[in-house]
């Protein structure tokens, strides 16, 4: 009896450390994702029900090459008298941005879908990029970092 005792307490003390690892923000170690408050954390919306591709921009170039096209781009007001950018649909639903605070003079948020944009900081404004540089710069940085298949990328301007 002595030594069930011993265990227990051992599997409560493993327990409440597992809890306070969970808490103090250890879950993406764990889960051997990517270090989180790092670069641009970028997400290809695509599926429903299962987690869509994404990965960092952490390289200097690849920020300034997308801080350069997100520069080009013009306000529109909104896009087409909505209030969003990403649409509520099946398949391919664009790409959203999250800065995790270290990437200086960056948007906290962007969200990208068809040459409609949504850049957030303080306040929300929508922008125009009627070739779909921004886009298709994320699209090709997620086939170069293996995330997202080149045929499902060529699938997307396809279906325009």
């Amino acid at each position: 009896m002595h030594t069930f005792m011993r265990n227990r307490h051992f599997l409560v003390f493993l327990s409440l450390a597992f809890c306070v690892a969970l808490s103090i923000g250890v879950p993406g170690a764990l889960a051997g994702g990517e270090a989180e408050g790092k670069g641009l954390h970028t997400t290809i919306l695509i599926y429903s029900g299962k987690v869509d591709p994404h990965f960092s921009i952490i390289e200097s170039d690849e920020i300034q090459r997308l801080k350069e096209l997100l520069s080009k781009a013009t306000d529109n007001g909104k896009p087409d008298g909505e209030k969003r950018v990403i649409p509520s649909i099946l398949g391919y639903k664009g790409i959203v941005i999250m800065n995790a605070g270290d990437v200086e003079d960056f948007p906290q948020y962007v969200a990208v879908y068809k040459g409609n944009m949504e850049v957030r900081d303080k306040e929300s404004k929508f922008m125009t990029d009627k070739d779909r540089y921004v886009e298709r710069y994320l699209l090709d940085l997620a086939v170069a970092k293996k995330v997202l298949d080149k045929a499902y990328l060529e699938s997307i301007f396809e279906a325009d």
